[in-house]
């Protein structure tokens, strides 16, 4: 007996198409002034970067050239986004632009200037994450610095901040997480009149915030660890953490 053959539905061809169009087609991203190129997939970037998503998709040149510039960002922290968007995970030591020699290394054995590089590599992520619109990005690098922080035992260096108030908006969790980490330390340990001359005007005026404000609080209970996770985290409407 004869098989009936399946049945198509008006425009089922291009629906097909349409969804091996949209999986697997590339984006090519050139980063920095030697023009770095990287190769990401279209449906991947757009579905967790806003920035991606509007170039990639409305009237701007990059939709129908299906190439985006970077050039002042480094190569090396696009390369940390790549990485994210691939496994999920974030990976500091992927900052190493050339120096691999202390890759084999646990973290609490590199050198308190290696600590500094990292989270100042950080930083630049946390940046590009704001530049892309990408909240799942920049949560996913909060996290990672917060636990940088527990891994090195200290609370990073004064050039850290400084590089996060030049780098990152004010009102960012970022910047929350640095002033709720250097509240609960104590300064780093020097006076605060000293300590404040050594740090940008904003940051000194928000953390004399947060201890008139928090004054009840301890200064454990003031800790970042003391927190709940999703409390230095970006949220879209209606989203929770997972």
């Amino acid at each position: 007996m004869a098989v009936k053959a399946e049945e198509k539905t008006p425009g089922s061809d291009r629906s097909a198409k349409r969804t091996k169009f949209d999986y697997f087609e590339d984006v090519v991203v050139l980063v920095g002034k030697e023009e770095a190129r990287f190769v990401v997939h279209k449906a991947i970037v757009c579905r967790t970067s806003d920035f991606f998503r509007a170039a990639c998709h409305g009237e701007w040149k990059e939709a129908s050239e299906k190439t985006v510039r970077f050039p002042e960002v480094e190569a090396n922290i696009f390369g940390i986004y790549m990485g994210f968007l691939y496994t999920g995970n974030i990976d500091m030591r992927l900052g190493h632009a050339a120096d691999c020699s202390t890759d084999a290394k646990p973290l609490k054995d590199l050198s308190t200037e290696h600590h500094h590089q990292i989270l100042d590599w950080a930083i630049l992520a946390y940046a590009l994450g704001e530049m892309l619109q990408d909240c799942n990005f920049r949560n996913a690098v909060v996290d990672a610095i917060k636990k940088l922080l527990g891994d090195f035992g200290h609370i990073g260096g004064v050039e850290n901040v400084t590089s996060a108030c030049q780098r990152a908006s004010r009102s960012s969790k970022l910047m929350k997480l640095f002033v709720d980490t250097w509240a609960s330390a104590g300064y780093g340990g020097k006076p605060f009149k000293d300590w404040a001359k050594e740090m940008p005007i904003d940051f000194v005026f928000d953390m004399a915030c947060a201890s008139v404000d928090e004054a009840a609080m301890s200064k454990q209970e003031r800790s970042p660890y003391a927190r709940e996770k999703c409390y230095y985290h970006d949220h879209k409407d209606g989203e929770k953490c997972k």
